[in-house]
Parts: structure tokens; C-alpha cells; sequence
């Protein structure tokens, strides 16, 4: 089997959405302060994303402004698995021929990813994210504060357990995604700008992808590159 892997981030890049925000806008649904919540949510995000704040304090922030329950996770779960981004289908083949080379990173939701990237052939044995907590009466308790990805530099720290060998390519929005690279534990880094362009990830990006096709051209110039064959070309 061909020696590389593909890292990918999940909110705004394979989906076009945010997970939290679209719980906190399943939560919110009847509530007047919906807009100005949402709002300050995007805000929190986007500091956390741009590298101007902790990872795990964005994290723990955006949790704070909502109460969670199974029933409003089940309706974000229906919700999330209709928003894959739009460049996803026409290259869902990428997916399907290489997802024993694809892994997910994120500090969103394991409950979001996994039933949204099973229409990818993504195994949950290859998503590395965060899960929430419930007592046994089924009442919110938080989140899982031992997984690395709850954790300031949880991405680098998932990379680093999972040891990899080969060439290390990382596609995400955020910095937390270049961190992966800055670290030393990947070879290259892909900004992810279809969704969203966040200027401080794209300065420090190797390359530039505005849509799924594009990444495609990327890998796959960068194993032709690094003298890896791939059993798939470059496509559409």
C-alpha cells in the first residue's frame, strides 16, 4: 500500500457549515436572542480558528451558550448529513478509492462526523474528534475532557498517538490545522477556502484549495512529486 495520508478537517471544510453553530441554531430555534448567540458564537469561532485564542477555550465557550440534549443532537446529526460541501460529489471518487488513506481531525463532534462521512466509505476508526458527555438520567454533564482534540494543540497530540509514516498532507480552515505541519508532523499544508477564507490560515498555507477538485490536483501532484504512484487521477 502506497505511504501517505490525507488529514482532514471536518466543519467548514468537508461540510459547509460549523457543527456547534448549527446545534446552538437547533437549541435557539424559539428563543429572541437567537441572532445575537449565533453571532457571538461565529465571533468565538473565528478567533479560535485564526489562532488568536486557545483551542480548548473557543471550545469551551461555545458550549457554555447552550444546554444540549440528545433530541436537539439527533436533529443537528439530520441536519449535518445534507451539507457536505458542494465540490464533495463531484469528487466523491477521491473518497471512495482512498479512504483507507483519509483520516479526520476536528474539534467538532464525533456524533456529526461519523454518520456524515459514512457516505465518503470513512471508517469511525478514523475519525479523531470530540463526543459529549450525559449522565445516566440522560442529562448533559459536557464534554470529554481527556480526548486530545478537547485539548490545546489536540490535533498535533492525535497526529503524534497515531505516529504516521510517509508523506503527511493536512487540508483544513484553521490554524489548528496548519499547527499539524508548524509542529513538524506533516509534510505540507492545504488551506481549505471553499466555505470560508481566514487570511492568517492562508498566509501560512504550502497551498491554496477553493475547492475539493483542487485538493485533488494537490495531493496528487505532491505524491507524483514525492515518487508515490496513485491508483487514481487527477479528475475533474
Amino acid at each position: 500500500m502506497d505511504n501517505w495520508h490525507v488529514l482532514f478537517d471536518f466543519d467548514s471544510t468537508l461540510v459547509s457549515v460549523e457543527g456547534l453553530e448549527l446545534l446552538a441554531d437547533t437549541i435557539l430555534a424559539n428563543r429572541d436572542d437567537k441572532d445575537e448567540v449565533l453571532l457571538a458564537m461565529s465571533e468565538i469561532t473565528k478567533l479560535g480558528m485564526e489562532g488568536k485564542i486557545p483551542f480548548n477555550e473557543s471550545l469551551k465557550r461555545r458550549i457554555e451558550t447552550m444546554s444540549v440534549t440528545q433530541e436537539s443532537i439527533q436533529t443537528t446529526i439530520r441536519r449535518i448529513t445534507s451539507l457536505l460541501s458542494n465540490s464533495i460529489e463531484p469528487n466523491i471518487e477521491f473518497f471512495h478509492s482512498h479512504h483507507e488513506h483519509v483520516h479526520i481531525l476536528s474539534g467538532g463532534f464525533e456524533e456529526f462526523i461519523i454518520p456524515t462521512v459514512a457516505s465518503l466509505h470513512i471508517k469511525p476508526s478514523r475519525v479523531y474528534a470530540n463526543t459529549f458527555m450525559f449522565d445516566e438520567s440522560g442529562c448533559f454533564v459536557g464534554i470529554d475532557t481527556d480526548r486530545h482534540t478537547a485539548q490545546e494543540n489536540g490535533k498535533v497530540r492525535v497526529v503524534e498517538s497515531l505516529a504516521l509514516s510517509g508523506t503527511i498532507i493536512v487540508v483544513g480552515d484553521g490554524y489548528t490545522d496548519y499547527q499539524i505541519k508548524e509542529s513538524g508532523n506533516a509534510d505540507y499544508f492545504i488551506a481549505y477556502t471553499e466555505n470560508i477564507k481566514r487570511e492568517p490560515v492562508v498566509a501560512v498555507a504550502d497551498f491554496v484549495a477553493h475547492d475539493m477538485g483542487e485538493v485533488r490536483h494537490f495531493v496528487n501532484e505532491i505524491l507524483v512529486n514525492s515518487g508515490i504512484q496513485t491508483p487514481l487521477a487527477v479528475g475533474s
